[in-house]
């Protein structure tokens, strides 16, 4: 059981009570993540529709040692979560985010070079390019991932400062 919020509930007598439930557990507990490894220990129970690359360690894990940094990205991994959430519940098109998130461009992915930077192995999907980012503090920094449309998941394959692109340098 997650130790990162005791939760009470007086009455959940339909489905859809306990499911606003668990999504109010869940972004508590995520708003209360306060070290990375507790973030990796309890990931399924606060994420269960994110999945992290299979290289996380090297590409996400160090980056996140300030506490800032940590806080934006848990927030920004719970609408990202909410959002396969709500995308499954339709079962049709693509998710619809709550938050600015856009493609990296076209330019940038066929530039080969460029295009590696955001390669990684997804444990569903086998070694895909990230192309979805978006925001997260420090300024500068970002989120990328892949949208996985046949189970309506995301997989996390990148946190940390901006990647170099076709128009922008690598911090």
């Amino acid at each position: 059981m997650c130790d990162l919020v005791r939760h009470r509930v007086r009455h959940a007598s339909m489905p859809d009570h306990v499911d606003r439930v668990i999504d109010d557990w869940r972004k508590s507990a995520s708003a209360k993540v306060t070290g990375v490894a507790q973030l990796i220990e309890h990931w399924e129970l606060l994420f269960p529709r994110l999945d992290l690359c299979v290289e996380y360690q090297e590409k996400t894990l160090w980056k996140l040692s300030k506490p800032g940094t940590l806080y934006s990205v848990t927030g920004r991994l719970y609408a990202l979560n909410h959002t396969c959430e709500r995308w499954a519940d339709r079962a049709e098109g693509g998710p619809e985010y709550g938050f600015r998130a856009r493609p990296e461009s076209r330019k940038t992915m066929d530039n080969k070079e460029l295009a590696r930077q955001r390669l990684a192995t997804c444990p569903r999907q086998g070694e895909v390019y990230f192309v979805m980012h978006c925001d997260i503090r420090p300024q500068g920094s970002r989120l990328y991932w892949l949208e996985n449309r046949e189970e309506h998941r995301c997989c996390i394959g990148y946190v940390g400062p901006h990647l170099e692109t076709s128009r922008h340098k690598a911090q």
